[in-house]
């Protein structure tokens, strides 16, 4: 089982990193906000449809059976994006330089060797790690530390809600910015600094009393991510040439596995020796971390370096 959940992890992993160069080749730089939130949205999404169709399945036949229908949905996916996809019809003309034939070799040096690639790599490292640990320690939390039932804790949909909010409303208001003049970077990092304000509440879903404080809580936090993650991603289609895009994303996307790994083995340690609130404390200073290592991006593109 171990086995094909890393296969699983690997086929995932080819989606988000070739997602952000179709909408570098698709979208100008006033609409790539919301398209990267439009798909994103999808993984939240899901994580709201799955209990609704897992449980069921699995209460009904086995658990083997949850894994092949959700497993099936993703082919029956791949035939309408087979049969409507097609080559750009946009590309930016600052990006639209020709493919150059250099090595496999000269391609990964290129990458690997720009400094904002790993700060990118790092960004993503810490805050992702946020969003992975509302997404699954979140309802252990409610579970041991509130005593929700399973039932109850069917009220995370509200938490994923809020986090397809954040994807769509991060990208719409910073298209509307670049629309009145702001340069794309600028206006991408100034909504990841609004984020990066709302992230540190996250203290409070462990100190309030109430847990429906909680779950709005979370939900803010949910939703300032999600604005962060659709901005920090279309900030890295606007600065990085369109040859190297998918490998870039590829490392960058690397950043965010890693995160979430070393995310769970903090939280267990930490949760096992003392509780789950030192960890929303953690959670609360990812974001103004990440925010001063991107900041310095908001005049400048990466091949200006």
């Amino acid at each position: 089982m171990g086995f094909f959940r890393a296969l699983l992890g690997l086929g995932e992993a080819g989606g988000w990193t070739a997602s952000p160069k179709a909408i570098q080749e698709w979208f100008p730089a006033t609409e790539r906000g919301l398209g990267v939130g439009v798909y994103a949205m999808g993984g939240s999404i899901g994580a709201m449809l799955a209990p609704l169709i897992v449980i069921p399945i699995a209460a009904a036949s086995s658990w083997h059976w949850a894994f092949v229908v959700t497993g099936s949905v993703g082919l029956v996916w791949l035939i309408p994006w087979m049969i409507l996809y097609r080559d750009a019809t946009y590309v930016e003309p600052k990006i639209a330089e020709k493919d150059s034939a250099e090595s496999e070799w000269a391609l990964w040096s290129s990458v690997l060797k720009q400094e904002a690639v790993w700060r990118f790599m790092l960004a993503r490292l810490l805050t992702d790690s946020v969003w992975y640990f509302y997404l699954f320690w979140m309802p252990k939390y409610l579970h041991d530390d509130r005593g929700l039932s399973q039932e109850d804790i069917k009220i995370m949909w509200v938490v994923f809600l809020m986090a397809d909010v954040g994807f769509v409303l991060g990208g719409f208001v910073s298209g509307k910015l670049i629309k009145r003049g702001m340069s794309p970077p600028a206006a991408r990092l100034w909504l990841m600094l609004a984020s990066a304000v709302l992230v540190p509440l996250s203290p409070l879903v462990a100190l309030s009393s109430s847990t429906a404080v909680a779950i709005a809580v979370a939900s803010i936090v949910a939703m300032a991510h999600c604005s962060w993650l659709s901005n920090q991603t279309a900030l890295i289609v606007d600065i990085i040439p369109r040859r190297v895009m998918a490998t870039t994303f590829g490392v960058v996307a690397a950043g965010s596995a890693l995160g979430g790994m070393l995310m769970n083995e903090v939280v267990s340690g930490t949760v096992e020796a003392y509780s789950y609130t030192p960890c929303f404390f953690l959670m609360a200073i990812m974001h103004p971390i990440a925010i001063a290592l991107l900041w310095r991006y908001r005049r400048s593109a990466v091949q200006d370096e």
